[in-house]
């Protein structure tokens, strides 16, 4: 499920990390809504199991 990714909180990832993130990666989880995030419950598959993204 993708979220929102508002600039407030890639300013505080860049704080908690001490590092500034790459300008085009920055934008990228911008307009991608952050990304998405996937828990082995929504997929049903077993930890040590490969995912494959497509």
């Amino acid at each position: 499920m993708a979220f929102n990714l508002t600039e407030e909180q890639l300013v505080n990832t860049e704080v908690e990390l001490g590092a500034r993130l790459p300008h085009d990666y920055r934008e990228l989880m911008k307009n991608d809504n952050g990304g998405e995030a996937i828990t082995e419950e929504e997929t049903g598959s077993l930890p040590n199991q490969r995912q494959q993204w497509i």
